[in-house]
Formats: C-alpha cells, structure tokens, sequence
C-alpha cells in the first residue's frame, strides 16, 4: 500500500467543540512505545509505504515523532496538528526536513477558529504560520468544513492569503457529527 494513515496518540492539549477524537471510546490502554512506533514506521518503508498520516489526538504531544520521522527520509510524514505546540524548539528540529509536513487545522479566519478551538487559538497559529513562512518550511491547512463556513473556506481571498503566507497544500475535510448537537454543521 502507498499510503499508511496512523493516531499515534489518544492525547490532545486542545477540547475543541465537535471534536471526534474526543466522542470515541477509550480502552484505558497505553500508548505504543517509542520502540513500537519505530518497529511500524520501519515495517511500512520495507513494505514500500510511501506516505504516512499521521493523526491523533495531537501528534505533537509525543515530542519523540519529531526524532522518530527523521529515521525515516524515504517516508513524507503528513502530520495533522492543531499546530499550536509548534514553537521556536519545533521548527529548529523541522528546519531542512523535507518529510515532515505540519498540517495545521483551522476553521477559517480568528471566529470559527477560535469559535471551536479556543479564544487565542488563530492568532497563535497566525504567529506559527508566519515562522513556518519566514524559514521557507513547506506546510499545509486542514479545513474543517461545516454549513457555517462553508462560504468563507472556499472563499478566493481567503485561499489567496494562506498562500500568501506560504501554505502548499489544502485539504479540505468534510465534518462528521459526533453527536445530535452538531448534526447541523454537516
């Protein structure tokens, strides 16, 4: 297979509103070893893999990835991030890797972001997006698409400036309602 997709993590350091992550059902198991990580990552270059998603909760929280994914050069690591823990220390680790992909969620401009990640969250990620842009790192967006933002992340200006700012890469992701609450954002 091309492409392997992979949660590496049960943890987040976001509670966005509507997040799936959060609706699915624990087993109180722990997380895979570091070792682990490495024997599957090890496993799918030999298998011939060429893209792995990663996905989580947050992926960031296991600072390790950052190491783990630099064993691995022949394998593009798509990483979907709420982008938040991206810092100064991160982007240092990121700077010159080309299989590491941050792709950072967002809902729009600062009121559907912050509206389901947290007040403060879009200026942060605007300050992250601007360091990403500054070191000439290639990263990306997810967009959450919902009936209330559908106009606004599909708008021209607003794909425009996250070009603009450097992003290479869209994906545009349909929301899936975890509960009756959110069944009108689909």
């Amino acid at each position: 297979p091309p492409i392997m997709i992979f949660s590496i993590t049960n943890r987040c350091n976001l509670h966005c509103m509507g997040c799936y992550h959060h609706a699915l059902q624990r087993t109180g198991k722990k997380e895979m070893s570091t070792d682990k990580l490495r024997s599957i990552f090890s496993e799918a270059e030999s298998l011939g893999i060429s893209f792995c998603v990663l996905a989580g909760g947050e992926p960031l929280v296991r600072k390790e990835i950052l190491d783990i994914t630099r064993e691995y050069p022949k394998i593009l690591f798509l990483v979907f991030t709420n982008g938040v823990l991206i810092d100064d220390d991160v982007i240092r680790k990121l700077k010159g890797r080309h299989n590491f992909i941050p792709v950072i969620s967002m809902e729009g401009y600062e009121d559907g972001t912050d509206g389901r990640r947290g007040k403060g969250i879009y200026q942060r990620l605007q300050h992250i997006i601007e360091e990403l842009g500054n070191k000439h790192m290639f990263w990306s967006v997810s967009l959450t698409v919902t009936q209330s933002n559908f106009n606004e992340v599909t708008d021209k200006g607003f794909i425009r400036s996250l070009l603009n700012m450097g992003c290479k890469l869209f994906f545009f992701l349909e929301y899936t309602p975890i509960n009756e609450e959110t069944e009108d954002w689909v």
